[in-house]
């Protein structure tokens, strides 16, 4: 049995009565439970529904233990229905392992801040996690990182299924480029496969630049050399290129920086940067 299906019943059993769930927050308030949270249920399919349905039991476990005292049928109910009873050191390690998905969800799925250049470095720190599972002395945490496993090669095994956007949002970031896609796709496919997917997608980026570059081509109705068309070695302007406006000019060069190679970013000359922004979001 696992620690899900009894935190379901358990949830069920004490929010479809208000007289149950007076009961049991004055058994929470009896062991002095220092907590205002709200027992929920999860979307099953929803690891991070799963994730804040469990963190909020584990904070009343004293709680649980007394409601078992309180209301007699609690206990039998329960146990029926989930087919055991809970234990909370495997439900503690079980939480500890959602966390991480749930706040990689958060992150990646802020809207005040930039993560196109994190999702996918987010996406590998998961996978890692998930392999240190699969390899675990404790079963529970075996099983379930098995389990995870195989789900995160129904959408992340096959590279030809995946939006590419991932890996451009990470190249075109100055502090990683190529270098951090290339090392992250061999740690995740072998370095064979991995240096095969990274032409893909180095392939994918060039072909998305070069259908820009016919964009522009086709929008300022001037003919550029597509050999010249991202090179900006002298910073000079023929007076055809110059018709371009000044943003567009200026995307060209960014985009031709960006996919140079050049010194990765010093993090620790900018530390107190770095915490500034971690603080403000």
């Amino acid at each position: 049995m696992d620690c899900f299906t009894w935190v379901r019943e358990a949830v069920k059993y004490i929010r479809c009565s208000p007289a149950r769930l007076k009961k049991f927050k004055e058994c929470a308030d009896s062991v002095q439970v220092e907590s205002n949270s709200t027992l929920c249920l999860d979307v099953s399919a929803r690891w991070n529904s799963t994730y804040l349905m469990l963190s909020v039991p584990e904070k009343y476990e004293n709680a649980f233990e007394r409601f078992v005292l309180e209301d007699l049928f609690f206990g039998v109910e329960v146990a029926t229905n989930s087919k055991g009873s809970v234990d909370w050191d495997v439900m503690r390690r079980t939480i500890s392992m959602l966390r991480l998905f749930y706040d990689t969800t958060v992150r990646v799925s802020g809207s005040l801040y930039i993560t196109s250049n994190i999702f996918w470095t987010k996406i590998s720190d998961l996978l890692g996690a998930i392999l240190e599972w699969t390899r675990s002395n404790d079963s529970n945490v075996k099983v379930m990182g098995i389990k995870m496993k195989a789900k995160f090669d129904n959408y992340w095994g096959n590279i030809d299924r995946m939006n590419k956007l991932i890996f451009f949002g990470v190249v075109l970031d100055p502090r990683d480029k190529f270098m951090v896609i290339k090392v992250a796709l061999r740690d995740i496919y072998g370095e064979n496969e991995g240096n095969y997917l990274f032409e893909r997608v180095k392939e994918a980026l060039y072909d998305l630049l070069k259908e820009y570059k016919n964009l522009l081509q086709t929008e300022s109705g001037h003919s550029i050399a597509s050999e010249s068309a991202f090179s900006a070695s002298t910073r000079v302007l023929d007076p055809f290129r110059s018709s371009l406006t000044p943003k567009v000019v200026e995307s060209l060069i960014c985009a031709h920086d960006w996919l140079r190679k050049s010194n990765r970013l010093n993090v620790e000359e900018d530390l107190t940067d770095v915490e500034k922004f971690e603080n403000d979001i």
